[in-house]
């Protein structure tokens, strides 16, 4: 197994120490989540500086309609992956071809039927949002591009997933970067040079996630042979079937009722006029960057917990757990820190502008939400690590109550407050789901881990 594992560019995490192999595996998923925000706020610093603010206003409007279509194929690629990462930690060959077979035929399915309803939905959903009738076209003309590239975003997200399940997080990271500069290169081409507008920046972002996705499948058909699938293997295994398409559809709803909370609050954002939209995406985007850390360790704890618990490890499993929140809120408020001396700069290096009430609105969500990055990071290992041994309901659920808190922001909160609202709403959304999670965690995860029956049945598989 170990000239295996070294062959073909895979860790095996069930053995060694736990938080230095998940550290290792850590640091270059977050150099690689660094640059996968590029994509992104490449888009808007061209946009900004080249065409204006309005332009970022534009990209930002639908927003949450993109992140709702990527979520959810982003949500059913993590899904299979989840239990071909189990498979592996098992050592199962047999198991890891079949779901190998499986995880492309289900993939091209989805990302057709995906892209299909997508493109009919669109306009009404724009309408639905409050989409401002000066950049309606705009918005429309950037989303449709990146609607369209969707088979590859989902290319994408299956074969990088599948060397992070094998515990390659360093491949990945190469394809990225080479990526993210070619999507810089493109986006200057395209926006600059030809003066193609944001449609210029959707099309330089798929193709640039495009050749992410040929080098990755790539790289998986060539170093993977010992598991790639054969004929007999695309046979449906059905059992297997239902098991991918459980947990990938729970991961795919947990992620998409957090979307659809998105579409309701970005709808009231976009009610508050372009200054606003301009603003909340600029300190949105600085947001999730310096979340990059934090998804790291998360997705290191996710590979991690799922081979050790499928090589029954439950003992390694329950240190990582321990580990790893401690690290995750850490990490979170040296964030905050960040925030709070340079808050400022960053939103005016991000989007170029010279309007001092954009930087002000930025800095309101900016220093309202940071606060609470240490929640943030307690959240990320609770919820990805119950959905890595096998636990769909308590994510589903705080992902429910994510939609409840995000629609009573937007329809009392943002009314009641203003742009304020807004941001405070963020904050309660992460407080009440960590707080439910927290609380099945230790009824019911933890006692789970230490072969314990459970005494709560909310958080039971059946409940």
């Amino acid at each position: 197994m170990s000239r295996i594992l070294k062959k073909t560019h895979m860790v095996n995490m069930t053995e060694g120490k736990p938080l230095k192999l998940i550290l290792t595996f850590a640091i270059p998923l977050f150099i690689g989540s660094i640059f996968q925000q590029i994509y992104n706020v490449v888009d808007t610093m061209v946009a900004g500086h080249v065409l204006g603010d309005q332009a970022i206003a534009a990209i930002s409007a639908t927003s949450s309609i993109y992140h709702l279509i990527i979520q959810l194929s982003w949500g059913l690629a993590s899904g299979f992956v989840i239990v071909l990462t189990r498979s592996f930690g098992a050592g199962d060959i047999l198991r890891i071809r079949r779901t190998l077979a499986s995880s492309f035929v289900l993939s091209a399915l989805l990302a057709i039927v995906m892209t299909t309803i997508a493109a009919f939905i669109l306009r009404p959903l724009m309408h639905l949002m409050n989409a401002p009738d000066s950049i309606f076209e705009q918005a429309y003309s950037y989303m449709i591009i990146i609607l369209l590239g969707l088979s590859v975003t989902v290319a994408y997200n299956l074969f990088s997933g599948i060397m992070r399940a094998f515990g390659n997080s360093v491949t990945p990271l190469y394809v990225l970067i080479f990526a993210s500069l070619l999507n810089i290169g493109l986006d200057l081409l395209f926006v600059a040079g030809l003066h193609m507008g944001v449609a210029g920046a959707a099309l330089a972002t798929i193709l640039a996630q495009a050749v992410s996705a040929v080098i990755c499948a790539v790289f998986v058909f060539r170093n993977y042979r010992e598991y790639l699938p054969s004929r007999e293997d695309f046979i449906p295994d059905w059992p297997l079937i239902r098991e991918m398409l459980s947990t990938g559809g729970a991961m795919s709803l947990m992620y998409s009722i957090v979307s659809i909370g998105s579409m309701f609050f970005q709808g009231a954002t976009n009610a508050l006029g372009d200054t606003v939209i301009t603003a909340h995406a600029a300190s949105e985007k600085i947001i999730v960057l310096l979340m990059g850390p934090m998804s790291a360790v998360m997705d290191a704890t996710a590979t991690f917990v799922g081979q050790n618990w499928g090589a029954g490890r439950q003992d390694r499993v329950r240190t990582a757990f321990r580990q790893t929140m401690l690290l995750e809120a850490l990490i979170g408020a040296a964030n905050c820190l960040m925030v709070y001396l340079l808050g400022g700069l960053f939103i005016r290096w991000l989007t170029g502008t010279t309007n001092p009430e954009i930087v002000r609105y930025g800095l309101i969500n900016l220093r309202t939400v940071t606060p609470f990055y240490p929640i943030l990071g307690v959240l990320f290992i609770l919820r990805t690590s119950m959905q890595a041994i096998g636990q769909k309901i308590v994510p589903v659920i705080s992902s429910a109550i994510e939609l409840g808190v995000r629609v009573f922001g937007a329809f009392v909160m943002v009314p009641a407050l203003g742009y304020p609202g807004v941001a405070l709403s963020t904050s309660l959304t992460w407080t009440s789901m960590t707080v439910f999670i927290f609380v099945c965690y230790l009824l019911k995860t933890r006692k789970m881990l230490q072969g314990q029956p459970s005494a709560l049945t909310l958080c039971s598989e059946e409940g």
